[in-house]
């Protein structure tokens, strides 16, 4: 009994390698995508905002569930929305980044984060980063959110060796 609950097992982990390929073991980040959340803590990118944002809160980490390491920023600013956008992606692509967007105007209203109007990307560490500018406000009205000042913006950086990321 004790044989065939060792082969049993053995069997299983042999088969745990097949299985992690089908997506059945793949949960969390790898120890590699953990560190390069710190490189994207790191990212020169986060610091820059215009002289009428002050930075509230700053974080970094590994998103388990869909395997990408994160970092970002988020400012309270008196500037527009569309200045916001304008001023990163101006600096972004100053310092190497490429806009995503296909040229068409920035909307003023609606959930602007999910446009390509605040998509950059550029290679870290051997991989694709996505720099995104966000606005917690968006999400106001949404069941169960509590409601988030207008004056709030985020910069957000998404990056994975082993895994998937996006905008």
């Amino acid at each position: 009994m004790i044989t065939t609950r060792l082969a049993g097992a053995a069997l299983l982990l042999l088969g745990a390698g097949s299985l992690a390929g089908c997506g059945v073991l793949d949960y969390g980040c790898s120890q590699r995508d953990r560190n390069f959340s710190v490189t994207l803590d790191d990212s020169a990118i986060l610091t820059v905002h215009p002289a009428q944002a002050q930075e509230i809160s700053a974080g970094s980490g590994c998103d388990d569930d869909d395997g990408f390491a994160h970092a970002g920023r988020e400012f309270r600013s008196t500037l527009t929305r569309d200045e916001i956008i304008k001023f990163h992606r101006d600096a972004a692509t100053a310092d190497g980044w490429q806009w995503q967007g296909d040229g068409t105007p920035i909307p003023s209203d609606g959930l602007a984060v999910s446009a390509a109007a605040t998509c950059l990307t550029k290679e870290i560490d051997g991989t694709t980063v996505y720099l995104s500018v966000w606005f917690p406000s968006d999400f106001n009205g949404l069941p169960d959110q509590k409601p988030e000042p207008e004056d709030v913006y985020g910069l957000s950086l998404r990056g994975s060796h082993d895994g998937a990321a996006w905008c």
